[in-house]
């Protein structure tokens, strides 16, 4: 592994660049596509310049023959592109899609040279599991990524495979399900990993892991495959059995986890989303990380909850609580601390480093190894980032931020401080240093600022430095459940605020 981070500021601020997303000139070795250029596309050009600063395929840079990912994969391999295809809109009705989803625009380059490394013999596939009220359908229209891989293979003769890795869809009206659907799935079907002991939830007992909730109001789901010593995940043949992996975040605020970035997008290789700890119901004095405390409104809404579950199961009641949920929403109380969605929120990072040890260490079947189980290359999307009310609602943030790396966790730690926020109070990055629950190091950061080097490239040039040295602050709004908690300068008068 490469553990050096290369962190890029593109020209680029926005993603309007005309499909297919060309490259801005004609690079000796794309010679397998028809030439066409899009002279403006920066993206591309930034993205190119990325991977041959981290010197992959050194000896061959500037000719035909250069094909940066064949460091990672043979010829007749398999690369899968896991990008953060989360919902199909944004929540804020004045919120782009851009800020919420990965963008085919870079996605573009690293096709290319997926396809370049693999050849006509290998299998270039976009996958991911999004929320599982997500309409699939909607949010490929949107981002038009079918006509990209309309592109590929009209144009170029190749295939490029996009697979939604859930093994179910549920429309969703405020809160309440109205319909489920089964789905394909992944075609290869699943592996359902137990962690076990090394699981980040092994040292919990009984009591607590039976106050876990999931995806859906169906908690004895999360609570049968989270008790009694086992710690089970669903994860995707797909991923598991790749030669390569690219994960593909967008850089963004995130409501239970306080940022998503590489690690945390890796809940979208899970495909049946109640197998996966969002929170635990209550309050932190009786085990639970739901609330913050037991204030009125905290209290009304765990009893009105738990009432909910228990109707919503039986298929009552749906109506009313579909009315009171938007009442609740009308007023704002949707932005309270709620359903984990605060600082003190002790699950999910334990669920992201389970997926985390599974996906760097799990070998084809899923089983944990002392050896890395395929190779992993992390691309940033941050072109447009997300601020605020994230994953779902964010507010656009242009900043032109691209990052590349092997090591996600270090990348990770990196932009969260450039975002504004300190990585030490975050807890699925300050869990995520150094060796964790069966004996494997999911990141090569020691702890150390000082010793973690990047290589950094804006409209000055590149140079290397120490992420000791790294003083920008891009002061994003953390989410209102983060907000006071986890910047890296609070204001004594902030360090309390729920």
């Amino acid at each position: 592994m490469n553990p050096r981070p290369v962190i890029c500021f593109s020209k680029q601020r926005d993603y309007e660049i005309p499909l297919p997303f060309h490259p801005p000139e004609r690079y000796p070795e794309l010679d397998f596509l028809d030439g066409s250029t899009t002279p403006e596309n920066e993206i591309y050009a930034d993205l190119r310049r990325m991977l041959a600063a981290q010197g992959y395929d050194r000896e061959h840079f500037g000719s035909a023959a250069w094909s940066p990912l064949s460091d990672f994969v043979a010829p007749a391999g398999t690369i899968v592109l896991k990008p953060n295809f989360v919902r199909h809109y944004n929540e804020d009705p004045d919120g782009v899609l851009e800020t919420v989803v990965t963008h085919p625009a870079v996605l573009r380059p690293l096709i290319d040279y997926a396809l370049k490394a693999v050849g006509p013999e290998g299998r270039v596939i976009i996958a991911d599991a999004p929320q599982y009220d997500c309409d699939i359908e909607a949010l490929l229209a949107a981002n038009r990524l079918p006509e990209l891989l309309t592109f590929y293979r009209e144009s170029v003769g190749r295939e490029v495979e996009f697979r939604d890795l859930r093994v179910q869809f549920g429309r969703h009206d405020n809160g309440v399900v109205l319909e489920r659907r089964d789905l394909v799935g992944d075609p290869e079907g699943y592996e359902a990993v137990d962690l076990g002991d090394a699981s980040e939830f092994a040292p919990m007992n009984d009591r607590k892991l039976h106050l876990l909730r999931g995806a859906d109001y169906d908690e004895e789901v999360t609570i049968r495959h989270h008790s009694s010593g086992r710690h089970q995940y669903l994860v995707s043949r797909t991923v598991l059995t790749a030669d390569l992996v690219i994960n593909v975040p967008k850089i963004k605020t995130h409501k239970k986890s306080g940022v998503t970035l590489s690690m945390k997008n890796l809940i979208g290789i899970n495909g049946d989303k109640n197998w996966l700890p969002h929170y635990r119901s209550g309050f932190t004095k009786g085990g639970g990380d739901e609330f913050p405390r037991p204030d009125f409104y905290s209290l009304f809404r765990r009893f009105g909850a738990d009432l909910a579950r228990q109707l919503l199961k039986r298929g009552l009641g749906g109506p009313i609580f579909r009315r009171i949920r938007a009442a609740e929403e009308s007023v704002g109380l949707g932005r309270r601390a709620r359903n984990g969605n605060w600082f003190g929120n002790d699950t999910i990072w334990r669920t992201c480093l389970d997926l985390n040890k599974i996906f760097y260490f799990g070998d084809k079947t899923g089983k944990l190894s002392k050896t890395p189980g395929r190779r992993v290359l992390n691309v940033y999307d941050g072109i447009i980032a997300g601020e605020g009310d994230g994953p779902m609602g964010p507010r656009a943030r242009p900043i032109g931020l691209l990052a590349l790396g092997e090591d996600g966790g270090a990348v990770d730690v990196i932009l969260a401080w450039i975002m504004g926020f300190d990585w030490r109070r975050i807890p699925v990055l300050a869990n995520a240093i150094g060796e964790l629950g069966g004996g494997v190091a999911i990141t090569r950061f020691d702890g150390d600022p000082a010793r973690l080097e990047l290589h950094w490239i804006d409209e000055d040039g590149e140079r290397d430095l120490l992420f000791s040295d790294l003083e920008l602050n891009l002061g994003f709004d953390a989410h209102p459940g983060w907000a006071g908690q986890i910047e890296r300068e609070v204001p004594a008068d902030l360090r309390n605020v729920r």
